[in-house]
């Protein structure tokens, strides 16, 4: 790929400009802002433990393994919002593509995290009337052994439904809406399109009359000479005529 196609590549058509994420903001600008969220909200979560207590209802982490699992996506979301940030500040493909990439690990990892948690939350009641039983099952579990003591354990199912499924919904839309911004930056500008051209087939060619080649019957055609008109230059004189003109030029 030559420089020239890469810049192509690397910059967006007009039509981005139209284009908008929740009906509202510019789809670059969209972009850029919620690879400066992730950045931010994933370093509030490593560094403020009130922070991320308080967003368990919308990203879970009711148990070690999921929060294990938070923990990985916070500290590779750092590196790889950067990433998305300077790819829709500079309409990079590349960055902008690594990013994506993350985000749709970071829906797999919801949906593992989902899948913990769910089955957890349902057996609340049990860390009150089972203790023993849910702790051979999941292990000591503090702060669900906190939310069964404190009899909020349907509150507590409600706030999770509500808010995984609205972050859910959220994370899918927002990386389709990155991909529909990396199709964008990777189109080619409409004045820039390369069209091909319809061209005839070797297997007919014309030459002129006039060409050396063919009055020297080099290309093998051998069509017979052309009588020249009477009166123009190299025309064919009578017998009687050329020894007249032959005894005159003596």
């Amino acid at each position: 790929m030559s420089m020239s196609d890469k810049s192509f590549n690397d910059a967006h058509t007009s039509t981005v400009h139209e284009d908008t994420m929740c009906s509202i903001v510019p789809l670059r600008l969209g972009i850029f802002l919620i690879a400066v969220f992730t950045v931010i909200w994933a370093t509030c979560s490593l560094l403020f433990s009130g922070f991320a207590e308080s967003m368990v209802y919308f990203t879970g982490g009711f148990c070690l393994k999921t929060r294990i699992a938070l923990g990985v996506m916070e500290v590779t979301g750092i590196i790889f919002g950067i990433c998305g940030a300077m790819g829709a500040w500079g309409c990079k493909k590349d960055y902008v593509l690594t990013f994506n990439c993350w985000q749709v690990v970071r829906i797999l990892v919801f949906a593992y995290i989902f899948y913990i948690d769910v089955p957890l939350l349902n057996s609340c009641e049990s860390w009150v009337n089972d203790v023993d039983a849910m702790i051979a099952k999941y292990g000591w579990n503090d702060l669900m052994y906190k939310v069964a003591m404190a009899a909020v354990c349907n509150q507590e199912r409600d706030r999770f439904w509500v808010g995984s499924i609205f972050t859910f919904l959220f994370l899918v839309y927002v990386t389709w809406c990155t991909h529909r911004y990396l199709e964008e930056v990777g189109k080619t500008p409409k004045h820039l399109l390369r069209i091909p051209k319809d061209l005839t087939s070797g297997a007919w060619y014309a030459h002129s009359l006039g060409e050396k080649n063919h009055m020297n019957d080099s290309w093998g055609s051998a069509r017979p000479p052309m009588p020249a008109q009477p009166g123009s230059y190299g025309s064919a004189m009578p017998q009687g005529s050329r020894a007249e003109a032959s005894a005159f030029a003596v």
